[in-house]
């Protein structure tokens, strides 16, 4: 990044704009992306006066890329049944020889309704460097917004002029951040500048945003008097839930009927992008997206006497937790939190596969903010122990002497390993059939026989177990037969090398995996050697490798946790350590020798 400067200036409650220009020479192929224009729109935020222009690796004019180069496409994803997103989209045509080359683009939005106030981002990737960046807020004298540093040496400067109070950050030769495996999020630890606003407003919803619970206030006035069921509903439902007194058994009887009637699709359009449809429109209609699927089970909830709220999270697997000292919008998906005396369940209200209570690695172990009727509030969403996401491969193996071997396998998985196999259970046969060949790890083998087995009042737990023929699975040498002990979870991956590392070591989803596998010898053939038992145990995680001999059978346990948490960069070779031990330990092997005829 040459140069970045970006101007946001507020006008009134719900009318800003802001302006961006921005530099950016691009070294090879890989920093391509970055000459990327990709900007969306929408009827809130209007793009305008997109300029482009492109020089060569010493500085001299080659294109002033048209208005016409700059498409205009639909930002519609496929599974929205309305959607208002649009982005201006421009890809620079580069060749081998193009290299060392610059890119700069300006343009400007015009805000309508101030929800969302930008953040500032000056190594918005990895391995991009920032020569200057800068950022201005603009504000009427006597009016207020909120701001939140992070990782930046010199804080703001303000000063005043034209009855404006004005707000200005900078940064300066920032070297390239590289990428490093199981860091963290690269905005905890790069500078940013968050801003939110204090009091705003959404075609005619004002809200506030000095606190939690005043946001939260704001989103019940949105969602207020859309939680009535049409009578026809309400009689379904009392004949539902007739004879049940637990408010639990209840409630899983109701996300049954949500997900028996209803489906997801997106709606993206406006105010439609905060509000959810009525209860009664999903009722009638069958569908709807993330805030009206969840505001119609809470309608559902609501009438058949169990309280729930409505709750706002930042959901995806690899995003940052929300920050709880600076309120604003943080969120992109709503979900359901039911507060049972003992114990709180959460409901995916989206999906129409889900088990009861399970939310996945979408939404879990995170802050989010729940609606009550009183605002909003922070609590923390579901937390899977290493103890519930287990992953448990039970086999029987039999070698015959043509080393050829035939295996019966059983591979049940639970909590968040759920995960891992959920997207295969409704499948086509043929479908799940291509799912095996490519996920069991083996070169040389034929699926006989399958079954998916999943019960959804289980909860999280599926299974599949599976016939197979290998075809020279272990290698024979004269009179002996090498024979691989770990059959289905070989370790080959080692974190690569980094003698430097300078951020943290990021687990975040604990587990425990478990194979016991059993090896019918052949005829002919006895045990010359075979491993010791091995154990290990770190910070990180603990491993075991156990051999046992009963007559004329193998049983070989493999048993690896790994643990959850935050470790310091300087532990880096210990933990690659970890994982280069283990996978040296999956590739014991038994000997086996011919015994005399």
């Amino acid at each position: 990044v040459r140069n970045y400067e970006e101007t946001f200036t507020i006008h009134s409650v719900n009318s800003a704009s802001s302006s961006i220009k921005s530099a950016i020479t691009i070294l090879d192929k890989n920093g391509d992306r970055y000459a990327i224009f990709n900007e969306s729109y929408d009827k809130l935020r209007q793009i305008s006066d997109i300029k482009a222009k492109a020089y060569n690796k010493n500085g001299v004019l080659i294109e002033k890329i048209k208005k016409a180069d700059i498409k205009d496409y639909s930002a519609n994803s496929g599974y929205s049944l309305f959607e208002d997103n649009r982005v201006r989209y421009y890809k620079p045509v580069v060749s081998e020889n193009t290299y060392p080359y610059t890119i700069e683009y300006e343009y400007e939005y015009e805000y309508t309704g101030l929800f969302y106030f930008p953040a500032w981002l000056p190594v918005f990737g990895y391995d991009l460097s920032v020569e200057h960046s800068s950022f201005k807020v603009i504000i009427p004298e006597g009016e207020s917004f909120r701001y939140d540093e992070a990782n930046i040496n010199e804080g703001v400067k303000i000063s005043n002029e034209d009855d404006n109070e004005i707000f200005y950050w900078e940064v300066s030769n920032i070297p390239a951040i590289e990428s490093e495996v199981y860091s963290p999020y690269l905005f905890e630890f790069a500078p940013v500048v968050y801003t939110a606003p204090n009091s705003f407003e959404i075609e005619g919803y004002k809200g506030n945003m000095e606190s939690w619970k005043e946001f939260g206030l704001w989103v019940n006035q949105l969602n207020r008097g859309r939680d009535i069921l049409p009578e026809k509903t309400k009689i379904e439902i009392d004949s539902l839930v007739e004879g049940f007194t637990d408010q639990l058994e209840i409630a899983r009887v109701i996300y049954d009927y949500l997900q028996s009637r209803t489906r997801y699709v997106s709606i993206q359009e406006g105010i439609g992008g905060w509000q959810p449809f009525s209860a009664e429109l999903v009722d009638r209609t069958g569908y709807g997206d993330c805030k009206a699927l969840t505001n119609y089970t809470y309608a559902l909830l609501k009438y058949a006497g169990v309280k729930s709220y409505y709750t706002k999270v930042r959901a995806g697997r690899n995003v940052p937790n929300f920050r709880k000292d600076f309120v604003s919008n943080q969120s992109n998906h709503v979900f359901l939190c039911i507060p049972f005396d003992n114990d709180t369940t959460w409901l995916e209200c989206t999906s129409q596969t889900s088990p009861f209570g399970y939310i996945g690695n979408f939404t879990d172990d995170r802050d989010v903010m729940i609606i009550t009727e009183n605002g909003g509030k922070i609590v923390h969403s579901k937390v899977y122990s290493q103890e519930e996401n287990t992953r448990v491969c039970i086999a029987q193996v039999s070698l015959k002497k043509e080393n050829v071997c035939t295996a019966k396998v059983l591979t049940t998985y639970s909590g968040l390993q759920y995960d891992n196999v959920s997207g295969m259970l409704d499948e086509s046969y043929e479908d799940q059939k291509k799912w095996l060949y490519k996920n069991i790890d083996l070169t040389n083998f034929n699926i006989n026989q399958f079954h998916f087995n999943h019960n959804k009042a289980d909860g999280p737990v599926a299974g599949v177990q599976y016939n197979i023929d290998i075809n020279n699975y272990a290698s024979c040498t004269g009179k002996r037969i090498f024979l691989p002990l770990n059959l289905l979870t070989r370790m080959d991956y080692v974190p690569p090398r980094n003698s430097d590392r300078e951020t943290n070591v990021v687990l975040k989803s604990p587990y425990i995996h478990i194979d016991s596998i059993r090896f019918v010898l052949p005829e002919g053939y006895e045990i010359e050697s075979s491993p010791e038992n091995f154990e290990y145990k770190t910070r990180f995680g603990e491993y075991s490798a156990s051999i046992e001999i009963q007559d004329r059978n193998i049983l070989y346990v493999r048993k690896r946790k790994r643990n959850k948490g935050v470790f310091p960069a300087d532990s880096y070779d210990e933990f690659r350590a970890f994982y280069k031990n283990i996978s040296k330990a999956d590739k014991i092997k038994l000997v086996l020798i011919q015994t005399e005829n």
